[in-house]
């Protein structure tokens, strides 16, 4: 099912060229300082901490904004709770979404309650919440109330904290608490590290998980899992714990931000009992020969599923998806200089399968395979999902449509990525002004580190502002005002679905130079 929004470019155009541009623009992510800061309020004590910031290099660098500040009014420092807590308080700068998270535990890591509350407030001011909620502690004992920004597009590597010191009293001999939750830290990469494939991993834990089992995921900065395997935790159950190894991962085809993130879940739903994470810098693949760079081996995968791949023998493939049951799904396209990039999705209305195997092969025109990988593929109708608009250019004017995703909170880099990837499906009769592989294949300037398509290396947004800064190889967009506001105006209709932005700035490897008429 898609939502399709018709809009005049006629207008569209006046409205872009008639934004001011913005007073205020992104660092270069080479030229970040050597230390940040994020504000953490502790009852109504607020203390800086640094948060380490690589120094500058040839390397992309994670940005990092200016943190926020959170005031707790309610509950009052040491408040004895027993079934029930109010939370209130102000937050300095209206959070995305207009949504904080609020965290309930005892000091040894059981987790009364989490989960999303609402602000009242306007983006570019300040904003409010006061909440009441139900808790039911196992035993008496000290524990704290944590009321945190998150960014809600995933891309900040700040988090913002209000913390206030309680004390819960059981109600009960013999109470049933929900299910105990698990504090997890990863240790190692630290935050913004520069990391190797293999990339090598420790963390800590507050209790053992089921099975004693710690999930590790590797993505990239569009969100493309690129490493999934799982670990033992070293330690005894009803203790704490501590988790390492390393884990292999479809390194990118350029050096790019990307994070690692360790999560165990319940045995009961599956839900994710405890999770932590850190932005990092990963390696680009430094080998020779016919490479298939995304999908990952053996992950789980979803339509529309992304192909990229390089070092190709042929100029025309066939991208075929062999499912288990016997379903194909292919599509030919066409490889430019080696390289090959598709989404690959139903014209029409897909077919209900289950999650499934399947076989991912690129096969010449000849009937030689030249390159195959082992996948799980994800029935979205059976799992939460998240809904994402793209803007494509159709005709004079332009049209929105729907994708359907895996749950996600980076929600501005999952619309993002989908629209660097093209329209696809039933999408795939209009058009876009991102640079095709055949448009980046055919430029004849510089290309001294390119790969052969564009990709999102941030998003960011600050305010009613939302930062995107794209890869070099957006310098071959083809130049002038009319394709630029063509650009513009796709960029900015599908950011423009979150409430929260007004006004979108674009750079490419921080430079807001290249994108000029």
């Amino acid at each position: 099912m898609r939502s399709l929004k018709y809009i005049s470019l006629a207008l569209l155009l006046v409205a872009c060229g008639g934004q001011s541009p913005a007073t205020t623009t992104p660092a270069a992510t080479t030229n970040l300082p050597a230390q940040a800061t994020a504000t953490i309020q502790t009852g109504s004590a607020a203390t800086t901490i640094p948060t380490t910031v690589p120094q500058a290099t040839g390397m992309p660098q994670a940005t990092v904004a200016t943190a926020n500040q959170i005031n707790l009014s309610a509950p009052p420092v040491d408040a004895v709770l027993t079934d029930s807590v109010r939370v209130a308080g102000t937050i300095v700068l209206t959070p995305f979404e207009k949504t904080l998270r609020l965290v309930i535990q005892t000091n040894d890591g059981n987790i009364l309650y989490e989960g999303p509350i609402n602000t009242t407030g306007e983006y570019g001011s300040s904003a409010t919440f006061d909440v009441t909620v139900p808790i039911v502690a196992a035993a008496s004992g000290p524990g704290v109330i944590k009321v945190i920004e998150d960014d809600m597009s995933g891309e900040l590597p700040y988090r913002t904290i209000a913390e206030q010191p309680v004390q819960f009293t059981s109600t009960s001999a013999e109470p049933t608490p929900a299910e105990p939750g698990i504090l997890i830290e990863l240790t190692e990469p630290a935050m913004h590290a520069v990391v190797g494939n293999p990339l090598n991993f420790k963390g800590t834990l507050s209790a053992m998980p089921f099975e004693k089992n710690v999930v590790i995921e590797v993505y990239d900065s569009e969100l493309h899992l690129l490493g999934q395997t799982s670990v033992i935790a070293d330690g005894e159950y009803g203790s704490a714990g501590t988790f390492s190894g390393s884990i292999n991962f479809q390194a990118p085809l350029s050096s790019r931000i990307g994070r690692i993130v360790a999560y165990t879940t319940s045995p009961k739903d599956g839900s994710v009992v405890g999770r932590d994470e850190a932005t990092l810098t990963l390696p680009a693949w430094n080998g020779t020969g016919a490479y298939l760079a995304q999908p990952a081996p053996e992950t789980s995968a979803f339509l529309p599923l992304h192909v990229e791949a390089v070092g190709l023998s042929s100029d025309t493939y066939t991208v075929r998806l062999r499912y288990a049951d016997g379903t194909l799904l292919e599509n030919t396209t066409q490889a430019y200089n080696g390289y090959l990039a598709l989404s690959l999705m139903w014209d029409n209305a897909a077919p209900i399968l289950p999650n499934q195997s399947a076989i991912l092969e690129l096969v010449k025109a000849d009937g030689t395979v030249e390159l195959t990988q082992n996948l799980y593929m994800q029935d979205l109708t059976s799992q939460p999902t998240t809904s994402v608009e793209v803007s494509w250019l159709a005709g004079e004017g332009s049209i929105n449509g729907i994708r359907i995703l895996p749950k996600t909170s980076s929600v501005a880099s999952a619309a993002l990525r989908e629209l660097v990837w093209g329209p696809v499906g039933k999408d795939s009769a209009y058009s876009t002004a991102i640079p095709s592989p055949k448009i980046i294949a055919d430029y004849t300037g510089d290309k001294t580190g390119w790969t052969g398509r564009v990709h999102l290396r941030s998003v960011r947004i600050e305010g009613d502002i939302a930062y995107v800064d794209w890869s070099r190889e957006m310098r071959a967009w083809g130049g002038g005002s009319m394709q630029l506001e063509s650009l513009q105006a796709q960029v900015d209709l599908t950011l423009k679905q979150f409430s929260q932005v007004k006004q979108v700035v674009m750079t490419v490897e921080g430079s807001e130079e290249v994108l000029q008429p």
